[in-house]
C-alpha cells in the first residue's frame, strides 16, 4: 500500500460514519462484484502466491493518525476468499465502503478464514464500534488462536472501552505468539500511556524501533512518552525523526508513481 501524508484519515473520514454502519448491518451484501472489483480480480486471478494482508492499527484519535500495518503470510484460506479480503485491503485506503464489502466476500467465500473476520473486526473498531468489534475478533481467534494480529487489534477495541485488563491481556498474547513483532510492542506502548505509566510505554516504543527503526509512527508516539516525561528535549528529536522519516517515505511514494 502507497505510503499518504495527513489525507489518508480525511479520505477515511469523508465516508458517512452512518453509510458504513448501514452496510455493516445489512443482513446480506451484493453477491455480484461491482466493475473496479471485477477488474482487480481479473489483473490477480492468475497469481500463484497464496499470501494475504494482516492489518493492525491504532484509532487516529488515540497517539498518531491512523496508519495500517501490512504483513504477509501463507494462508489454507479459498483462494477467492484471500483475493476478496486482499481487494477489502486495497480499497481501504480510498472507498471504506468497497473494503467492507469486499471482507464480508471473503467470510461468505470461506466461513473459516479468521483473517477477514479480523478485518471486519478491524474496520469496526474504526467506526468506532467497539461492541460489534469485540464480536467478531473473538470469533476471528476462536477460528485461529495463534492469529498474532487479532490478539492485538482485540487489544484496540478493549482499551477504546477502557477495558485495560483485557487490553493488557490482548496485547500480551500478541506478543506471546510473536514476540519479534514490533508492532506488538508499540501497542502495548499505547497501552501504557493511556494508563498513565510512560517509563514503562517509553521501555515499549524503545524496543519496538529496535526492531524496526523505520517507522515513523514509533518515534512519533515515543515522542508522547518523553512529553509526559517532561522530557522536551528527546520528545522535539522524536517527533523531527517521526518527520524526517515521513518525508522520505512520501517522496519514494512519488517517485515509483512517476
Amino acid at each position: 500500500m502507497t505510503p499518504t501524508r495527513d489525507d489518508y484519515n480525511y479520505r477515511r473520514a469523508a465516508k458517512s460514519a452512518r453509510n458504513i454502519a448501514r452496510i455493516l448491518n445489512s443482513a446480506t451484501a451484493p453477491e455480484s462484484p461491482d466493475a473496479d472489483t471485477l477488474e482487480m480480480l481479473r489483473k490477480q486471478w492468475n497469481q500463484d502466491e497464496r499470501e494475504t494482508i494482516l492489518l493492525c492499527t491504532a484509532p487516529a484519535e488515540r497517539i498518531i493518525r491512523m496508519r495500517p500495518y501490512e504483513r504477509n503470510c501463507p494462508t489454507e484460506a479459498d483462494p477467492t476468499a484471500v483475493l476478496r479480503n486482499n481487494l477489502g485491503v486495497k480499497y481501504l485506503d480510498h472507498d471504506f465502503a468497497k473494503a467492507i464489502r469486499n471482507f464480508q466476500a471473503a467470510v461468505r467465500s470461506d466461513p473459516g478464514f479468521a483473517l477477514a473476520h479480523n478485518n471486519l473486526g478491524l474496520t469496526a473498531i474504526e467506526i468506532g464500534d467497539t461492541t460489534r468489534a469485540i464480536k467478531l475478533l473473538k470469533y476471528a481467534v476462536t477460528l485461529d488462536p495463534n492469529l498474532d494480529i487479532a490478539h492485538g487489534n482485540f487489544g484496540f477495541a478493549y482499551l477504546e472501552q477502557g477495558l485495560f485488563a483485557f487490553a493488557y491481556e490482548s496485547f500480551a498474547m500478541a506478543r506471546r505468539l510473536d514476540p519479534d513483532e514490533p508492532m506488538h510492542f508499540n501497542n502495548q506502548g499505547i497501552l501504557y500511556l493511556a494508563i498513565k505509566a510512560p517509563q514503562i510505554a517509553l521501555e515499549r516504543f524503545n524496543r519496538a524501533i529496535q526492531l524496526d527503526p523505520g517507522n515513523p509512527m514509533y518515534y512519533a508516539n515515543r515522542a508522547i512518552a518523553w512529553q509526559e516525561l517532561s522530557e522536551y528535549q528527546y520528545a522535539d528529536t522524536d517527533f523531527q525523526e517521526a518527520a524526517a522519516i515521513e518525508e522520505h517515505l512520501y517522496n519514494t511514494a512519488l517517485e515509483g508513481a512517476a
